[in-house]
């Protein structure tokens, strides 16, 4: 086992990482968008009275890069429904808002799952949430199925958007870890050892670092590590979010 699975481990058992700092870099699968002519026949005979498709927006708004600890939204605008994948074979279903708090999946971090609803009638779950690609990769797609018996939203009402509470929290703190271990590197005496790659899904969380550490110093390592990163989570440093263009803007 790594020396950061370890010490990410401990800290996400004791529960002492809270807080997140979500990155804006994200690495995405392309995708192709494909609507089909047969699927906007199907929804239009589900829901004859109902306009599914609405002018598509060129972005999605991530409300989720706002509050790490928004679990619900009501009122959130519906856009469309999407029928997507690499060929007409593959399809899945997605839905697009004008804005979301569902976080997409992308800088080694998992997706949000949850549902979005429309009144009683109307329940979508989303099993997965990822951006667009290709030429619309601002554009958030929720992938999922219609758990009601009707298939589609109505573009004149509201959306109410829930996120799995359990599961943010649980992703906020892993990925915090990442970063947390990052800091007590430097404090550890290993600043030149440049973290190249993170993992933050739970199952096996972990950050690569460029550089290696002799098999005899690596014990002493991950005690060492474990101890600065208590410190840094007694020091409670605030987190501090910014909306950066480059490195120069921090």
């Amino acid at each position: 086992m790594q020396l950061s699975h370890i010490i990410i481990n401990n800290l996400i058992k004791r529960k002492q990482i809270t807080r997140k700092v979500y990155r804006s870099i994200y690495c995405y699968k392309k995708m192709a968008s494909i609507t089909t002519e047969t699927n906007n026949q199907q929804l239009e005979k589900e829901e004859e009275n109902t306009t599914t498709t609405a002018t598509t927006i060129d972005s999605t708004k991530p409300l989720y890069l706002e509050d790490t600890y928004l679990f619900e939204k009501k009122d959130v605008k519906f856009i469309e429904v999407r029928m997507v994948g690499e060929d007409e074979s593959k399809l899945e279903t997605v839905v697009i808002t004008e804005s979301t708090i569902f976080h997409p999946q992308g800088g080694g971090q998992p997706s949000d799952t949850g549902i979005m609803k429309q009144g009683d009638s109307v329940e979508f779950k989303v099993s997965k949430v990822s951006k667009a690609g290709l030429f619309e990769n601002n554009l958030i797609y929720h992938f999922g199925e219609f758990t009601s018996e009707t298939k589609t939203f109505d573009v004149e009402k509201p959306i109410y958007q829930i996120v799995n509470e359990e599961q943010r929290r649980r992703n906020a703190r892993v990925h915090s870890a990442g970063h947390l271990l990052d800091q007590a590197m430097r404090r550890a005496g290993k600043g030149d050892m440049i973290g190249t790659k993170g993992f933050h899904l739970p199952a096996g969380s972990y950050v690569e670092f460029l550089g290696s550490v002799p098999a005899e110093e690596r014990p002493q390592l991950i005690i060492d590590l474990q101890k600065h990163c208590d410190a840094l989570i007694r020091e409670s440093i605030d987190t501090i979010v910014k909306h950066v263009q480059n490195e120069q803007g921090l």
